[in-house]
């Protein structure tokens, strides 16, 4: 997941990105993995993945927290730029219903692990209230 190839077209006569609901974490590209520095994941699952996950949020007092761990195989320090992003243009509007907590670079050693805790609160989002 950590390199996994995202931009994939559901609709190869207009370009259109596929839902995330049908590519997951991407394409397998062993070739990325291999040539990959480091690698990411939640720190409470054995596996290559990172995700706040799918959130009933009936109000506003919900809080996510990750604590992300990063290993950096290489021998160089590794500064990546944190931030959050949207896979389509239209789910920019509910941008203003979560707010993500991270930190804005984050910096990892050499041949290394390091650790940072990352939340997201959601509130629901007008567009898609509903009840049940």
């Amino acid at each position: 997941m950590n390199n996994g190839y995202t931009d994939v077209v559901n609709d190869a006569l207009t370009g259109a990105l596929a839902p995330i609901t049908r590519i997951g974490g991407g394409e397998v590209q062993v070739d990325r993995a291999i040539a990959a520095p480091a690698a990411a994941w939640d720190d409470a699952v054995p596996q290559g993945a990172l995700s706040f996950g799918f959130v009933d949020v009936a109000d506003g007092a919900v809080t996510i927290t990750r604590t992300v761990r990063v290993r950096n195989y290489s021998n160089e320090r590794i500064t990546y730029a944190v931030k959050p992003s949207f896979r389509f243009a239209n789910d920019r509007p509910t941008a203003p219903s979560a707010s993500v907590h991270r930190p804005r670079s984050w910096s990892v050693p050499g041949a290394a692990p390091t650790r940072c805790s990352m939340s997201a609160s959601p509130s629901m989002a007008p567009c898609c209230a509903a009840t049940s």
